[in-house]
């Protein structure tokens, strides 16, 4: 690592693919945990709200863990450079701690079994992330140009979505299968508890992979990105650096709008196999071609992000983006309760067309959607270093990663309980439960969904940095670089050496 090569390397194509495809890892393991609410009411056999709240209580370790390891490898220093060294060490314990998920001890009591549950819902959040905050931290360095991280963070996104999709397919046609009972009686796969384990284990080979294909890719970057400042800082100046990157305005509001949109994500994500079971009456099968509308969308979000930002620019594209993903997210239940899709349709080839349909359209806006908030994130990068003197790409990726994390998580708590108010059975059978009981929770579940989309979309309307201050913030910065400038006018005071070009010393 001494020897540096004469030039950049140039980020072409199968860079730009392979650094996307290590989101597989995020999305294969977010399809199998989502499955978390199910599979342990309604397989283990917990009690809902006991799974809800089991699964909340990961939040306090959250609301820590993501920011630190943004602080930590921001301000990391080694031969293999601020990023890598995580994203490596993160590969095989993070699917260890998924596949030990999927397979609870036998025999223990309901209070043990939700405590195993925490610790490796805990365990499997905690390495994941350490390689996705550094890796979602390398976007800005790896393409400084307004619309070219938004092409970037558009290969990340449908990699991530196309591989929960395909996670999701390979479950229903392979490991979670409908099956025939021993009295004649159809077993839908999703709750089948033979198929899980075998599935977690394929999952977690697969995030191995995706996680080394991404590190080899972007290693040749090393020597080229940004090295920190040595220096020695107490507890108490990390947290106060924290807190100062963290107040930038244009960052508070896209991530109050995370916020939001985590909320949503946490209620629709517990109830969304509950309805597509107990509500349209799904197997696997039905299943499978459902979860390809998602793939579908995501590919179509490849085309949607970048052409609808040069359009209207990110924030009017991504408000834009968030309202039609909210419309089509409501649109086939509500056409169920209003009888225009009866309910002899469960289960047919005309009702899975149409909930296929749905989810292309719905994935391709909410993926285009989620696109482009990221890349207004990762534009305040250069805005913070101005004010602070500090390249601060993990701190503030994470810190709104992490926000979504905390409001779904306080979210997962709600379809526990509104399971519990609605009168949800343990171990439900789809052809014997009362209509009501889906009927009324779809009434709760329809405008909590639509509040928290439209709290979305105001806040992310106060976002106020375009393409022209984006620019004039690279062009400061560049001049800055140049001229070997590294102290910074700031309120705090900070003194800014990491805005120096390598090698500048502070005056």
């Amino acid at each position: 690592m001494s020897d540096v090569p004469a030039q950049r390397p140039a980020l072409t194509l199968p860079i730009k693919l392979a650094y996307g495809f290590g989101t597989v890892a995020f999305g294969v393991k977010t399809q199998l945990m989502g499955l978390l609410l199910l599979y342990y009411n309604q397989i283990v056999g917990l009690p809902p709200h006991w799974v809800s709240i089991g699964l909340a209580v990961t939040i306090f370790f959250d609301a820590l863990w993501d920011p630190f390891i943004g602080q930590i490898s921001d301000n990391w220093r080694s031969r293999w450079g601020r990023r890598h060294p995580f994203m490596y060490f993160a590969a095989i314990p993070a699917a260890v701690t998924l596949v030990a998920l999927f397979n609870p001890p036998q025999g223990w009591s309901d209070g043990a079994i939700t405590a195993y549950m925490i610790i490796m819902v805990i365990a499997a959040k905690a390495t994941i992330s350490l390689y996705e905050v550094p890796a979602t931290a390398l976007t800005p360095e790896l393409a400084p140009a307004y619309h070219d991280r938004t092409q970037l963070l558009t290969f990340r996104y449908f990699f991530a979505i196309f591989a929960s999709s395909a996670a999701a397919v390979m479950g229903w046609v392979i490991f979670l299968k409908d099956t025939v009972g021993p009295n004649g009686e159809r077993v839908r796969g999703q709750l089948n508890p033979d198929g899980y384990g075998p599935y977690a284990l394929v999952v977690g080979g697969l995030m191995i992979f995706s996680i080394l294909v991404a590190c080899l890719a972007t290693q040749r970057f090393i020597p080229f990105l940004h090295k920190p400042a040595v220096r020695s800082v107490s507890v108490l100046d990390v947290i106060k650096e924290m807190l100062v990157t963290m107040s930038n305005r244009n960052f508070l509001v896209v991530s109050l709008s995370a916020l939001f949109v985590g909320v949503g994500a946490g209620l629709s994500n517990g109830l969304n196999i509950y309805f597509q079971t107990y509500f349209w009456g799904m197997g696997s099968a039905n299943l499978a071609f459902i979860v390809a509308g998602t793939m579908l969308g995501s590919l179509l979000a490849l085309i949607l992000a970048p052409l609808v930002s040069r359009l209207y620019g990110k924030k009017r594209a991504c408000a834009i983006l968030m309202g039609l993903a909210l419309a089509t997210a409501l649109t086939p239940i509500s056409l169920r309760l209003l009888g225009i899709i009866p309910p002899d349709m469960n289960g047919s080839s005309g009702l899975t067309a149409i909930l296929l349909l749905d989810r292309t359209l719905y994935g391709a806006f909410a993926t285009a959607a989620a696109i482009l908030t990221a890349s207004m994130i990762a534009d305040v990068v250069e805005e913070s270093q101005l004010a602070t003197g500090r390249r601060s790409e993990g701190l503030l990726l994470s810190a709104d990663n992490v926000l979504q994390k905390i409001a779904g998580s306080v979210a997962s708590i709600i379809p526990g309980f509104l399971l519990l108010w609605v009168g949800m059975p343990e171990k439900a059978k789809p052809e014997s439960l009362d209509p009501s009981v889906m009927t009324n929770l779809a009434l709760l579940y329809l405008p909590a969904t639509a509040l928290f989309a439209l709290m979305a979309i105001s806040a992310i309307m106060f976002y106020r940095l375009d393409r022209a201050g984006h620019e004039a913030n690279l062009a400061k910065l560049a001049e800055a670089a140049a001229l070997g400038a590294v102290v910074v006018e700031t309120e705090g005071g900070v003194d800014g050496s990491d805005l120096a070009a390598p090698g500048a010393k502070p005056v």
